[in-house]
């Protein structure tokens, strides 16, 4: 995206196409209100003012106040369909081995409900690949305190784990409990590509942080915007 004006901003509103009347001027990705500064193919990430959604709102443009002129601007249809959390098998298996459906929070954020296993085994692991079933090919990662020691025993806890690095849902084909140092499956559930093709990013994805000051919404509700089927908040590139 290239920006040049010394009155360009971020705007959204409800009219049929971009005006000035009734549109709300949004910060810029650092949390300003001044004009935009020069861009040039840069990715940036937008967040609503505090109580609207895309619902609310039928477009986004760039938009040059001192002469009403719409630099660029994409419709926003009814019809959109939003990024959300998409709910997986249950954990069943050896050792104690249980959970709920498993939900896919975001790209990089799966959380187990109830999760239980007996803390008998010597290494076990939670573990992801490719490929539908776990094998020793697989990745290791970290229990909900960051911690890739063995797994304790665990009663009915719901946990909340994060794929280590880039690692993202999209990449990887199950998720189970695997004992590394003898190579067994104590549980698992696939991670069908279709079932998790509208989960939205996460924040790590996006390169922001939630913007602290400014009431910004999260990332994860309705003012995502779908794009390149994995989803972004106003993503613009060139």
């Amino acid at each position: 995206m290239c920006v040049v004006s010394t009155a360009a901003y971020f705007y959204v509103g409800t009219s049929k196409s971009p005006n000035a009347a009734g549109a709300l001027r949004l910060r810029d990705e650092r949390g300003g209100t001044g004009p935009l500064r020069r861009y040039r193919g840069e990715g940036v990430t937008l967040s609503l003012p505090d109580g609207k959604t895309l619902r609310d709102v039928a477009w986004f443009s760039v938009w040059c106040d001192e002469y009403s002129v719409n630099f660029g601007s994409v419709d926003i249809p009814r019809s959109l369909e939003y990024p959300k959390p998409a709910k997986v098998g249950a954990l069943r298996g050896v050792h104690g081995v249980s959970s709920d459906p498993i939900v896919i929070v975001d790209a990089q954020t799966l959380l187990v409900p109830n999760f239980s296993y007996d803390g008998e085994a010597p290494d076990a692991k939670f573990w992801v690949g490719r490929g539908e079933k776990p094998s020793p090919q697989g990745i290791r990662i970290p229990d909900e305190n960051g911690k890739e020691s063995p797994l304790r025993k665990y009663d009915k806890k719901t946990i909340v784990l994060t794929l280590p690095g880039e690692l993202t849902v999209f990449d990887i084909g199950h998720f189970a409990v695997w004992c590394e140092a003898f190579t067994v499956n104590f549980g698992h559930v696939s991670l069908p590509r279709a079932a998790l093709a509208n989960v939205p990013p996460s924040l790590k994805m996006l390169g922001v942080s939630p913007q602290v000051g400014h009431h910004a919404r999260s990332i994860a509700s309705s003012n995502v915007i779908r794009h390149t089927g994995q989803g972004k908040l106003f993503k613009t590139t060139s």
